[in-house]
């Protein structure tokens, strides 16, 4: 919600309604010496002084903030179109937006952000190199933090952001238009609890595009791309780099906390090294993974795509797309009815060579659970390395396909095991020839053509 502009008499008291407007905890906020209440931000506590506002933007101002747990000896930060800076990041205003056109070290909690009202677009320029440090606490909400009911524009990153463990974060309520990474973002290993872009609390960013570097060390444990109780309009990683330290084994994106992401595309020769997890309640529309770049280097996910509890695909597409890894579904639910969904992927398409090179496994996490795909059609000349297995035969889970459709020489070459409590509908193969090693049928499998 937008600030409205404000005036009152000296010594008056405006009262704000259902928390909306700043980022203090319990306390109060000044705005041009008069009383704010009503008021929450966890752990934090601060005031904005001296404001100017227009149209529920702080055009200048001055701040006092501070975050629970950090040490920072100069709290004063100053207000440029929205954009709180202090413990030596500086910004310039340019046409109702701000640019970083100067390098800064520090390591204060938040030292760039939004912490009341709207702020325009933020740019950190070409060559910039942002270095923080000191410990997990150092910048405890991330460098460029918007939060509590604020909100900004653009917030592209051209620079390098480096020396942090938490780096570009939107939280409680925040809202952006875009965040665009065409430079490099370092996630150091500090802790736990790190990551490169994050977004959490019932936050709302209209598009997340990656074209430049996102690397993270061992204990990026909140993804390199997180969401956790937030929504997203795109997320795109265009002919960018998202490498995890720990390989195939480490959290490259993290989706959860019953997270909506409308279209999530891989493409233009992009890579991700690291897993996709997408857990709890949380949804994905569309994800597409394809197409490559002017070099031909093709679009490549290095780690495994996984469905845990009553995460939900609507359609996954590989066009000239690669997973060198597998799929896995493990849900928690019967998946019978919309009280009871479990992990789910409507349909999976393979087109243009496009290989998962693992195993596709859907079951539930016990005897009662199930998980389920809807429909999985692979094209000609494409490939499945390893094997498609349904249910469990180790703990008699339940796991359920509608269809499987072979066409041209596409393969499955680890061949379709269905357990004793799996399920398949129909699997329809033009050649009869092209599922290696047959199929292992315990369970059920309605037809077979």
């Amino acid at each position: 919600m937008a600030v409205a502009d404000i005036t009152a008499q000296a010594g008056g008291e405006i009262q704000i309604p259902d928390n909306v407007g700043t980022i203090i905890n319990a306390g109060t906020t000044i705005i041009n010496d008069q009383i704010m209440q009503g008021t929450t931000t966890s752990g934090s506590n601060g005031t904005i002084v001296n404001a100017t506002i227009v149209n529920g933007t702080i055009v200048n101002g001055t701040s006092s903030v501070k975050t629970t747990g950090v040490t920072a000896s100069n709290n004063q930060g100053t207000i440029i179109n929205g954009w709180n800076f202090r413990d030596g990041a500086a910004g310039t205003s340019v046409n109702g937006g701000i640019v970083i056109g100067s390098n800064f070290g520090g390591s204060k909690s938040m030292p760039i952000g939004v912490l009341i009202g709207k702020a325009g677009d933020l740019l950190i320029d070409d060559g910039v190199v942002l270095t923080v440090g000191g410990n997990n606490n150092a910048v405890a909400n991330g460098v460029v933090f918007v939060g509590q009911n604020a909100q900004a524009g653009t917030i592209t990153n051209k620079g390098t952001i480096t020396g942090g463990n938490k780096n570009i974060a939107v939280a409680n309520n925040g809202i952006v238009a875009a965040i665009i990474n065409e430079g490099v973002i370092n996630v150091e290993n500090f802790q736990s609890d790190n990551f490169g872009i994050m977004a959490w609390g019932g936050t709302n960013i209209q598009t997340i595009i990656n074209k430049g570097t996102i690397s993270g060390e061992a204990s990026a444990s909140r993804g390199l791309i997180g969401l956790s109780g937030s929504t997203v309009g795109t997320l795109l990683l265009d002919g960018g780099v998202l490498r995890h330290a720990n390989g195939s084994s480490g959290q490259a994106i993290l989706i959860y906390g019953s997270s909506n992401v409308d279209n999530f595309t891989i493409t233009n020769g992009a890579s991700i090294t690291g897993n996709t997890d997408i857990k709890n309640t949380s949804n994905i529309g569309t994800m597409v993974i394809g197409g490559a770049n002017n070099s031909g280097t093709t679009t490549q996910i290095t780690g495994n795509l996984n469905l845990t509890e009553r995460g939900n695909i609507d359609t996954l597409s590989l066009n000239q797309g690669t997973i060198t890894g597998g799929i896995s579904l493990t849900g928690n639910g019967t998946g019978a009815n919309a009280s009871n969904k479990t992990a789910t992927i409507e349909s999976i398409t393979l087109e243009n060579s496009s290989t998962i090179t693992g195993n596709i496994n859907i079951k539930g996490n016990n005897a009662t659970n199930n998980a389920k795909i809807g429909t999985i059609t692979l094209g000609n000349n494409t490939g499945i390395g390893g094997s498609i297995a349904v249910g469990d035969s180790s703990n008699n889970a339940k796991g359920t396909i509608d269809a499987i459709n072979l066409n041209g020489d596409s393969t499955i070459a680890g061949g379709i095991i269905n357990n004793t409590n799996g399920n398949i509908g129909t699997i329809i193969s033009n050649t009869g020839t092209n599922i290696n090693n047959t199929i292992t049928n315990h369970g059920t499998i309605g037809s077979l053509e």
